[in-house]
């Protein structure tokens, strides 16, 4: 293998190309950051009623925001790839426009029962579409990292997890298991 010498030309052209070759990865960093930040600030309480309607206290189990769960869901976008935290983002701002058009009020501000027909309208829209596409993630995630902690677990009527024997009185009623 033939060698090269390391003149000041050769040394210039390979720190330029290493400059020009990290361009692309520093913007996509940075952009990487930029929707968590806002989601971070302007809108976290629309997440965080977003969250509330999707899994509401009940009598044996919290809120999501009981369980500080939009700090768990804004924590798990981070480690995502930012096309999800754009989602997100673009589902939260969705959301306040379709509560300022109907209701001339913030999402955050809206009771139960609005918010609730503001995301089944994203439930509802075509499969493809930004609407649906976040509510499906948020559900997901919400679900996943919900689920996870031991206090959303005491109204279900299992001890344990299903696996590795599963729930061998699956056939009773809930009262007599």
């Amino acid at each position: 293998m033939p060698r090269i010498a390391l003149t000041r030309r050769v040394f210039l052209l390979l720190t330029g190309a290493g400059v020009l070759g990290a361009l692309p990865l520093a913007r996509w960093l940075g952009h990487r950051r930029e929707p968590l930040q806002v989601l971070q600030t302007g809108l976290r309480p629309s997440l965080r009623q977003c969250l509330d309607t999707l899994l509401p206290a009940d009598a044996l189990t919290p809120a999501a925001t009981e369980l500080d769960l939009d700090t768990e869901l804004l924590a798990a976008l981070a480690r995502l790839p930012a096309r999800y935290s754009r989602l997100c983002l673009q589902g939260l701002e969705w959301c306040e426009q379709r509560a300022r058009e109907r209701h001339d009020r913030d999402f955050a501000r809206l009771g139960p029962a609005e918010c609730d027909a503001i995301l089944q309208q994203a439930a509802d829209a075509p499969a493809a579409s930004m609407p649906a596409r976040f509510i499906r993630h948020l559900r997901d995630q919400a679900f996943e990292l919900y689920y996870a902690h031991p206090e959303a677990l005491t109204g279900m009527a299992g001890s344990g997890p299903p696996q590795p024997m599963g729930y061998p009185r699956y056939a009773e009623p809930p009262g007599e298991a």
